[in-house]
């Protein structure tokens, strides 16, 4: 069985009640040594997130364990609410599959989430 951390997931990716999204790019352009870095550094976390090549999800059962993870997520540099547009940039919240305030840059469906215009008509570009 190949190890979460060396491979993406190929199906479209599924949150649980509450999903922590992150864009993948933002972590690659931020941590010292990119992805493959943050995955050997972050081996715990790792086992609780899951990833494609645009999205990174943590998966959330109460507003605590919501606010750990974009704790997580800024203190790796990661932005989370633009206040003033009340818009998520680098992060975004959503329950039920439905984002808790503005997301430009995620798109859910009955068969999955991911990054807007990366995926047309059932496929992955």
């Amino acid at each position: 069985m190949d190890h979460p951390i060396e491979k993406d997931l190929q199906e479209p990716l599924r949150e649980p009640f509450n999903g922590i999204w992150a864009r993948k790019s933002r972590i690659i352009e931020l941590y010292p040594g990119g992805w493959e870095s943050f995955a050997k550094d972050h081996a715990a976390e790792m086992v609780r997130l899951q990833h494609d090549e645009h999205l990174v999800l943590a998966g959330a059962m109460s507003p605590w364990d919501a606010e750990h993870w974009i704790n997580f997520f800024e203190s790796l540099g990661l932005q989370a609410m633009d206040e003033k547009e009340e818009t998520w940039v680098d992060i975004c919240v959503t329950e039920m599959g439905h984002p808790t305030a503005k997301c430009e840059w995620i798109v859910s469906s009955y068969d999955g989430t991911w990054l807007k215009g990366t995926r047309t008509h059932g496929k992955i570009e």
